[in-house]
């Protein structure tokens, strides 16, 4: 992960250590601090634009609410991906009217934290892109320009560089992706076995697997709450009954769609 996503860890062991605190109180500093930055962000991307009741449902869940309170990043890019999502809607939802130079360039920051800790959500990088193409400008073009030559030089840096020291292997990150790039159809097999034989625990895990934490989920809440999801959705497609299916809401599946697929890419490259 990129480091600057850490920024609030690392604001809340520098107050520990410089108020004196022992480790666990600095610990707990640093938690506190990463989840009101997380609640704050996600608050003001329900100021920007408000969130259905599908999204709602989906924030609540018991995976969510761990992420949320958890001194992790998993919470902060729930929050960035809210934001967003938020100020995608809020830019495009009136083509004829340029966006606030402050949207945007918050749209640019959310781009660049979510596609450097997060390596699946790199299709979201079409959206400023379809932003270029809207209206061109040099400044425009110079900031995604910026953008685009950051988030690929830190992943191409990652993926180089990173490997895991539990797991002893015979191939290099770099090597098992052009294995995989040679023969794509061997790729979607192995993710057709990978959800096939986790089938279950890729559910559970979605809904209320908690981490490490010793508090497993019936699974009869399980089929609960994919019912609750399930009417949730439906209610939405019945609120809104869109007459035809908008560019907007193609890329949005389209994004969904490669970045669910770039998670199974993710995990075969670097386990």
């Amino acid at each position: 992960y990129a480091p600057l996503i850490y920024l609030p860890h690392s604001a809340g062991l520098w107050l520990g250590e410089h108020g004196q605190l022992n480790m666990l109180h600095s610990y707990e500093l640093a938690r506190v601090i990463v989840i009101v930055t997380a609640l704050l962000i996600a608050f003001y991307a329900w100021h920007l634009v408000q969130p259905n009741v599908l999204m709602l449902m989906l924030v609540l869940t018991p995976m969510a609410l761990f992420q949320w309170v958890s001194p992790t990043i998993d919470g902060l890019c729930n929050a960035l991906l809210l934001l967003f999502i938020a100020l995608w809607a809020k830019i495009f939802k009136d083509i004829k009217q340029p966006p606030q130079v402050a949207h945007e360039l918050l749209l640019y920051c959310c781009t660049f934290f979510l596609c450097t800790a997060k390596t699946n959500l790199l299709p979201i990088l079409i959206v400023p892109f379809f932003l270029l193409i809207r209206k061109l400008s040099w400044r425009r073009l110079l900031a995604q320009g910026i953008l685009l030559s950051s988030v690929f030089g830190w992943v191409a840096f990652a993926v180089s560089s990173s490997s895991d020291i539990r797991l002893t292997r015979k191939h290099t990150n770099v090597e098992i992706l052009r294995a995989y790039l040679a023969d794509p159809l061997e790729f979607f097999k192995v993710i057709g076995r990978s959800i096939e034989a986790g089938l279950d625990f890729y559910v559970h895990s979605f809904l209320g697997k908690l981490g490490w934490l010793n508090a497993p989920i019936s699974n009869s809440s399980v089929r609960n709450l994919a019912a609750f999801l399930l009417v949730g959705l439906i209610f939405i497609l019945i609120a809104h009954r869109p007459l035809r299916f908008s560019a907007t809401q193609a890329i949005a599946l389209c994004v969904a769609i490669t970045s669910f697929f770039l998670i199974f890419v993710a995990l075969a490259i670097t386990y």
